[in-house]
């Protein structure tokens, strides 16, 4: 049976999923309207495209990043249902951690390291875990870096300068979709005892043959002590 207080839902994880997917996706669109801008600037599509591709996809990171922090937090509080008081950071820091200065920058990766090392079985450890959150980490790393240095620059329309940063989006985008796949498989595993289905309930015993009760059986209080009569036979008499 679930764990109480554990919530292993897929549907908060597919959203987040699906909305860093369409981040990426019309970021890259984004970028082939600037390059088509770029070769034919006379053309008035790309740009027109370009601008409202950049529109969608500051609403939709919007939405992924509620999203992600949604799905984060409710891991983290899944890792303190399976291993209490282990971790180095609170609960409230999978949401938290991700607007303090500074601390940003390594608060959420520590905080996903506990989630994997909580969600894993002792007796099979994931050794694959840390590799991935060091992977998808390090990508966001290098996409925000870049990103904000670069707009500190008068190059943000250099093609060089959106393939680069689309290349590192792209990686973090598909780096964090996996971790999100890999957690939410973890724990959902860790809360239906590694049952693809879940807990499966016992079956209850199939009831055998009632046992006679000890004792005189009780008597109907619409009994009664006249002896049982015969029906007398109508048969004509035999001449």
């Amino acid at each position: 049976m679930p764990r109480p207080g554990v919530h292993a839902g897929w549907p908060l994880a597919r959203s987040a999923q699906a909305a860093i997917t369409a981040v990426a996706l019309v970021d890259l669109l984004r970028a082939f309207a600037l390059r088509a801008h770029h070769l034919d600037p006379t053309a008035p599509g790309p740009g027109t495209w370009a601008a409202l591709a950049s529109q969608l996809s500051a609403d939709l990171y919007l939405v992924a990043v509620v999203l992600f922090i949604l799905w984060f937090r409710r891991s983290r509080r899944n890792a303190e249902e399976f291993k209490p008081h282990t971790a180095a950071y609170a609960p409230g820091w999978a949401a938290g951690g991700w607007f303090v200065p500074v601390a940003m920058w390594w608060i959420p990766r520590r905080v996903a390291v506990d989630i994997c090392r909580a969600s894993t079985d002792d007796t099979t450890p994931d050794p694959g875990s840390s590799s991935l959150v060091n992977a998808w980490w390090a990508a966001w790393l290098a996409h925000q870096g870049t990103a904000v240095a670069i707009s500190w620059t008068d190059h943000q329309d250099s093609l060089a300068v959106v393939a680069l940063v689309q290349m590192l989006n792209v990686s973090a985008a598909v780096l964090a979709v996996l971790l999100i796949q890999h957690i939410t498989a973890l724990q959902r595993a860790r809360t239906y005892q590694g049952h693809p289905f879940g807990a499966l309930r016992p079956t209850p015993p199939f009831p055998g043959p009632t046992a006679p009760l000890p004792g005189p059986v009780p008597r109907s209080p619409h009994a009664t002590d006249r002896p049982v009569r015969k029906l007398a036979s109508h048969r004509p008499p035999v001449r």
